[in-house]
């Protein structure tokens, strides 16, 4: 990443906008922003930071400190820069939020922080956060990372020397892609909590399984069936438990079975007994209550007889209404008959009444469409010259647009010549500039001339002495000597006076030309321009061309308007008339087609008053021969009669039925009377209250065995199924806990907790490959900076087991052999050793950081610790640093920087009109 242009508006001490073209620095080498205090030179660090991440380089400034306060209510904060990544360039602007001078009324209001990021394609990301997600994602870094290893802030040196194992964690993770790592420490952690409560919960399994085991009262394994549900019993003794119990149970439950199945076979005779007394009382009462019976049934069959002939009597009835039902059936097909004669002379009435009206309806729409047709015609004949008139119109607007297209050239022809003859204005006072200047320099020559020519005497009378003759007048004696002039000009200053007024004078023969040139081109473009207008303007208009053009162009358009609107008119017409002459043509076919159908209609009018009327006459006359007036009414009559038909056969029927019914019943009581008596005969006696005494103590002794043994069948099936259980479980957890032992494993070693060993994650164990690297290239400039004295080292042993480790730094002293922290180094050294490491770091990634390129580096004060010697070292490796293609800028108060370095940024401090920047290259 390298930037290449940065404007700075209303931003720290800029009062107003400040551009920087970065890009004069070129792509290598050091460049020095340096400047007076106060006067914004970490600014432009700040304004690139702000720019690329919303927030300045240093962690003592935010984003709401940034209005200047020297800038103008009106003017805008914002920052803008573009810059260069992979060949690409991007361009941010961003606007901090701050407050502001209403636009209406009074009072201030927050103007609210914006974003706007440009991208290669012209496609843009907006918004303050959209805008920091993409830039991160395109740099390849977070604003974080960028101050520790791109742009060095003031204070910000020691941060990344000094930066415990947790910190450096976080800053590689992201640069070296390290996350796959932390992710499968993440899920070594996560998979190794699930197996423990994976494993809690079988073990709660188990006891849950335990508490459910059932022993018999005072039974002497009670105790261990209590130590099994403390845990004090292994599982494998608590199943050898259960198999005794449910031994003893078992040979406990056959005992009870050969004791139930007794008590079984006892309650069945008690059950047995009381059933036969029980039937023997029911039979007495059973025959009490037939013999009633008999008496009634053998009443009510005498009465059923008599009902029965009574009936009987009434089957003459049955032949007569049988006869007059065959009569009426015979002559329903002639009802049928005269119903479809009716039927058809109603639907030739209809057919005809329907006929009526559509000739009705036909002779109305005749009338009107030969109204329609006349009118139609007339239109038509109205319209026959329609298109002649279209053709006339269309020419007299396409001479419109002639006419129209040559005022409108003829306006942007005289608006050329007056920037013609603003130039010819402009150059004409160019030209007067500089005669002014050539005389004013001629006039000048000319009295210095004079003046150098006045004071030659004197000069010669300078070198005169008594006794020696004069060169001049040859006289030995000079009592009056000429004195030299003071305001006499030196030869070589009159000569350089004579060269510039040749080129004043040479300067005003050119712009005279140039002049000349310009005005004979405006003449002649004015003259051809006035012939064009005679041709296209009226003559003797007193107004300018300018405004006779609009007035002409004005009555050309409105002009071309109503043309237009005559041709739309006419063009309407001749789409009418084409219309009208395919519609007349229709209509004149379609009225004869509806005379055509009038005159067929009329015919079949004639032939449907016949068939109505033979159709009529046929149906009075096999009317009058018949007995009803419908076959509805025939029918009804036949229904009647077969209705008092079955009527009567039905009473005949249920009589007879229920006769023979009684008569059966009669029988079946006689047989039961008879079974009855034999079934007391040879019953015996019984004593119902006796049997029930007997059944009453069986139940008892029944209900007392089936309690115990369900007690027994419970204790059984309760404990076989918790050994089932328990054998299930304990598999299950002996598979679970192989799986949490080695995910325990797995987890504390990826994790750094193994007891008694150094807190090195997995994540941590790869970035310290890395950070031997950043140490290996950073030793190259420390080596280099020191002398050889110091070479950083990064911490093998942590300093406790305790806290993560694995990425601390040491430093050797090559001096005196020792290995101590880089805490102990100095000001100067400390400086030394994390701008090497700064640098080393910023050499890794874009090694071996996946594609993040960091072309620029930027480095914010701390030299003023060095000593010259230092100073010398330190410029060394930041040289060696940029013969790459790389460009480091330093930012520094340092003196001997100014000569050591000729890219330079100046900032100038102005307190009234705010700081400004001077770049030198």
């Amino acid at each position: 990443m390298r930037p290449l242009q940065l404007t700075i508006s209303a931003f720290g001490p800029y009062a107003g906008e400040e551009k920087i073209d970065l890009d004069l620095l070129g792509t290598r080498g050091l460049y020095l922003v340096t400047g007076d205090t106060g006067a914004g030179k970490t600014t432009i660090f700040d304004a690139i930071t702000y720019a690329l991440y919303g927030e300045p380089s240093g962690e003592n400034r935010d984003a709401g400190m940034l209005r200047s306060k020297y800038a103008d209510a009106e003017t805008l904060t914002y920052v803008e820069l573009t810059w260069k990544y992979a060949e690409k360039i991007y361009r941010v602007r961003r606007e901090p939020e701050y407050m502001r001078p209403a636009k209406r009324g009074g009072g201030m209001v927050a103007q609210k922080a914006d974003a706007l990021l440009t991208l290669p394609d012209g496609s843009v990301v907006t918004g303050p956060r959209q805008v920091n997600q993409k830039v991160a994602e395109l740099v390849g870094i977070s604003r974080d990372q960028f101050t520790r290893i791109a742009m060095i802030a003031q204070g910000e040196f020691l941060k990344l020397l000094f930066a415990p194992t947790d910190e450096r964690i976080t800053i590689f993770r992201h640069l070296f892609k390290t996350h796959p790592y932390r992710e499968l420490q993440d899920r070594l952690k996560v998979e190794y909590a699930k197996c423990e409560k994976e494993r809690e919960l079988r073990k709660n399994s188990i006891r849950q399984y335990v508490e459910g085991i059932v022993c018999p009262e005072s039974d002497p394994r009670e105790l261990r069936v209590q130590k099994a549900r403390q845990g004090a019993l292994l599982i494998e003794e608590i199943l050898e438990l259960l198999g005794t119990l449910i031994a003893s149970d078992e040979k406990m439950y056959s005992g009870w079975q050969m004791q139930y199945a007794e008590a079984e076979k006892h309650h069945s005779g008690c059950v047995s007994g009381l059933t036969k007394a029980r039937e023997l009382q029911r039979a007495a009462e059973s025959l009490m209550e037939v013999q009633d019976q008999l008496k009634i049934q053998t009443q009510r069959a005498e009465t059923l007889k008599a009902e029965l002939a009574q009936w009987k009597s009434r089957e003459p009835e049955i032949r007569e209404y049988a006869r007059q039902t065959a009569i009426l059936k015979n002559e329903l097909d002639r009802y049928q008959e005269l119903q479809e004669l009716r039927g058809k002379a109603i639907a030739a009435t209809l057919e005809k009444e329907a006929l009526d009206k559509h000739l009705e309806s036909l002779t109305e729409r005749y009338a009107e469409s030969t109204v329609r047709l006349a009118k139609d015609e007339e239109e038509s004949e109205a319209l026959k010259d329609a298109p002649v008139e279209e053709e006339r119109l269309g020419g007299q607007l396409a001479k419109l647009e002639e006419r129209i297209a040559a005022v409108q050239k003829l306006a942007e022809d005289f608006s050329a010549l007056d920037v013609l003859e603003k130039k010819a204005d402009a150059a004409a006072e160019k030209y007067r500039s500089a005669r002014d200047q050539a005389g004013k320099l001629q006039e000048a020559y000319y009295e210095k001339n004079r003046l150098f020519l006045d004071a030659q005497a004197g000069i010669l009378a300078e070198g005169l002495r008594d006794g020696v003759p004069c060169p001049v007048c040859g006289s030995i004696s000079h009592p009056a000597p000429a004195v030299r002039t003071p305001q006499a000009p030196a030869e070589a200053e009159l000569t350089a006076l004579r060269k510039k007024a040749d080129e004043a004078a040479a300067q005003a023969d050119r712009t005279s030309q140039e002049s000349g040139a310009l005005r004979g081109r405006f003449d002649q473009q004015a003259a051809e321009l006035a012939k064009k207008a005679g041709n296209v303007l009226p003559d003797g208009a007193p107004l300018s061309y300018a405004e006779q053009l609009r007035n002409a162009l004005t009555t050309l358009s409105a002009e071309r308007v109503e043309s237009q609107q005559k041709l739309n008119t006419a063009s309407a017409h001749v789409l009418r008339r084409k219309e009208l002459a395919a519609s007349l043509d229709a209509q004149r076919k379609q009225l004869e087609k509806m005379r055509e159908e009038s005159g067929a209609g009329r015919e079949a009018l004639v032939g449907y008053t016949a068939r109505i009327s033979n159709l009529t006459e046929a149906a009075e006359s096999l009317s009058k021969k018949l007995a009803y007036d419908s076959k509805d009414a025939a029918e009804k009559v036949i229904w009647d009669l077969t209705a008092k038909q079955e009527e009567i056969q039905k009473q005949i029927d249920r009589a007879l039925i229920a006769r023979d019914d009684c008569l059966e019943k009669i029988g079946t009581l006689r047989g039961s009377i008879t079974a009855l008596e034999k079934q007391l005969a040879d019953g015996g006696d019984r004593d119902v209250f006796s049997e029930e005494a007997l059944l009453r103590e069986a139940e008892e002794q029944k209900q007392i065995l089936a309690k115990k043994g369900q007690e027994i069948a419970f204790r059984l099936e309760k404990n076989r199924e918790t050994g089932r259980h328990l054998e299930k479980a304990s598999a299950e957890l002996s598979k679970v806990e192989e799986r949490w032992s080695w995910a325990r494993t797995l987890s504390y070693t990826a994790n750094g907790s193994l007891k008694e060993k150094e807190k090195v994650k997995l994540e941590t164990y790869v970035q310290m490959a890395y950070f031997d690297r950043i140490v290996a290239r950073s030793n190259t400039r420390l080596m280099v900076m020191s002398s050889g004295q110091y070479e950083l080292i990064r911490r093998v042993e942590a300093e406790n087991n305790r806290s993560q480790s694995g990425l601390e730094l040491d430093v050797i002293d090559h001096y005196n052999g020792s290995q101590r922290s880089v805490k102990t180094l100095s000001g100067g050294e400390a400086f030394k050793a994390s701008l090497s490491l700064a640098l080393g770091l910023s050499d890794e990634v874009q090694s071996s950081a996946g594609g993040i390129r960091l072309d620029t580096m930027f480095v914010d004060e701390g030299f003023g610790s060095l000593d010259e010697e230092s100073l010398e070292q330190a410029m060394r490796a930041l040289h060696g640093l940029a013969e790459g293609n790389r460009l480091v800028g330093i930012i520094s108060h340092v003196p001997e920087l100014k000569q050591k370095i000729d890219k330079q940024i100046i900032v100038k401090k102005d307190r009234a009109k705010g700081s400004r920047v001077e770049i030198i290259y």
